[in-house]
């Protein structure tokens, strides 16, 4: 299954981006997800959970500490496809 995946992404795609001037000429990307593939976000997530685990296993006390709850730090703030990483 692995050798699927990566089988769809290791050709890249063209994105066409549209301006109200007009559709621009394509671009070849070769990072991220596909726009509109159905395992796109799952894939997203997938990633994403891996960087939230990383982020707390290496940088524990990374981050501003939560005044409710003590020795709790907050070092991510993740919503959608939206990422802030936190210092102190």
């Amino acid at each position: 299954m692995l050798h699927a995946i990566k089988g769809l992404y290791d050709v890249g795609v063209d994105m066409h981006i549209k301006t109200p001037a007009g559709t621009l000429d394509p671009v070849h990307t070769s990072v991220g997800v596909k726009q509109g593939c159905p395992l796109s976000p799952t894939l997203f997530g997938m990633f994403i959970d891996g960087l939230q685990h990383h982020v707390a296993a290496t940088c524990p006390t990374a981050g501003p500490a939560l005044g409710a709850a003590p020795g709790v730090r907050l070092s991510l703030l993740i919503y959608a496809d939206d990422t802030a990483i936190l210092a102190d």
